[in-house]
């Protein structure tokens, strides 16, 4: 791999993987809290619960839209760095 390519992979991975992390532990904090409510008022703290998945759903749905943004920059990049090898190539 050369190493043009795993410094723009870089940033790609270290972002999918904050988000995973990010999200897995909203995803634990709110079963817990889904516990502790089941004991409580069931009916508003479910629909707290509900607003708190529809926010989490628009933060994955945002989170998803930048990687197949960031995705499509490094393919781009990758055209690019292999047509100007072939260039290269073409001119020794």
């Amino acid at each position: 791999m050369p190493p043009e390519l795993a410094e723009a992979i870089g940033p790609v991975i270290v972002m999918i993987s904050i988000g995973a992390f990010i999200l897995i532990g909203m995803k634990m904090r709110y079963q817990h809290k889904a516990k502790q409510l089941e004991h409580q008022k069931p009916v508003q703290d479910l629909e707290r619960l509900g607003e708190a998945v529809d926010g989490l759903y628009e933060r994955t749905s945002a989170l998803h839209e930048e990687v197949v943004e960031l995705q499509e920059r490094l393919d781009f990049h990758e055209r690019l760095l292999t047509e100007s090898k072939e260039e290269k190539g073409e001119e020794l």
